[in-house]
């Protein structure tokens, strides 16, 4: 089903980023007792130039991206907590971005999504 192709293509993505020094994979390994959806695929750049410089990058090859969130959870002033000063959860949320993660995607799609952005860190 989905979730297979889904796994396919995260694993696809691990395999073949998860030796860019520049690019920061979030897997999580959940173990055998819980199993993931894979709804996301979330990446870091190691700043948000980099980051910026990269989803333009992406982009002009027609690549879609998504920000899971526009600026970190304690800064949309919910439960109390805008006073806080969180420069790690900052610091993520400046550089990460989602790639491309949907069953339809074909191996060929999912292979030029992996050779642009090796092209860019060259």
């Amino acid at each position: 089903g989905w979730v297979k192709r889904r796994k396919e293509i995260a694993d696809h993505y691990d395999r073949e980023l998860g030796q860019l020094e520049d690019l920061y994979l979030k897997t999580i390994h959940m173990g055998d007792q819980y199993k993931s959806v894979y709804s996301n695929y979330t990446v870091r750049a190691k700043d948000e130039k980099n980051r910026d410089q990269l989803v333009k990058h992406l982009q002009e090859n027609d690549i879609e991206v998504a920000f899971q969130w526009t600026k970190a959870i304690h800064q949309h002033g919910m439960a109390g907590v805008t006073h806080k000063d969180l420069p790690n959860v900052e610091r993520h949320y400046a550089t990460s971005f989602l790639l491309p993660l949907h069953e339809h995607l074909t191996d060929d799609q999912v292979s030029y999504v992996i050779e642009k952005i090796k092209g860019f860190y060259k």
